[in-house]
């Protein structure tokens, strides 16, 4: 198959991706083809094209109105969705804060007495790991010795409930 057999399908792509403001001058066009007055497409000479092309007009005009509308729609919907994906990950983390297992609680309390954000854990250490999937830590660094471990960091989510005076007497009431 030739490099070019492809070619009307790469023009196709390019085009499609073009801005949203030329979407709107071609959904406009479009639509003021459609709607003009009849007696106003005679004087300007575009009656019998008009109306012989009034189907493609109408999908010019569908198609370019509906990517306008869908960027609008995406561009509205992106910083909505990641607000409510940053309350769902604060409302997991904090579930997980209250229903953990003394392992981990006790790896949580060496930030809160060292008052330190990033900790070195071996890599063998199971309730880090668990800790860091449940997204209570992260790994802030994928380098570190085999001996010493891995520096993990608590998300600002966690460290925030850590410091809570009502997350604190649950910890002290489960030493």
């Amino acid at each position: 198959m030739p490099a070019d057999s492809l070619a009307w399908f790469k023009t196709f792509v390019t085009w499609f991706r073009a801005p949203i403001k030329t979407m709107l001058v071609l959904a406009f066009l479009a639509g003021a083809a459609i709607f003009v007055p009849a007696s106003r497409q005679k004087q300007m000479g575009i009656l019998d094209f008009t109306r012989s092309h009034l189907a493609w007009e109408w999908a010019i005009l569908l198609f370019c109105a509906s990517i306008v509308l869908l960027t609008v729609l995406e561009r509205i919907w992106k910083p909505i969705n990641a607000f409510i994906q940053t309350l769902l990950l604060k409302r997991r983390v904090r579930n997980h804060l209250y229903n953990l297992p003394d392992d981990q609680v006790q790896v949580l309390l060496k930030y809160v007495t060292t008052r330190r954000s990033s900790l070195v854990f071996p890599p063998s250490d199971g309730s880090v790991c668990d800790l860091a999937n449940k997204g209570i830590l992260y790994r802030s660094a994928d380098i570190g010795t085999f001996p010493q471990g891995f520096s993990y960091t608590i998300t600002p989510y966690a460290a925030k409930y850590l410091a809570m005076q009502e997350f604190q007497k649950i910890l002290s009431r489960r030493n």
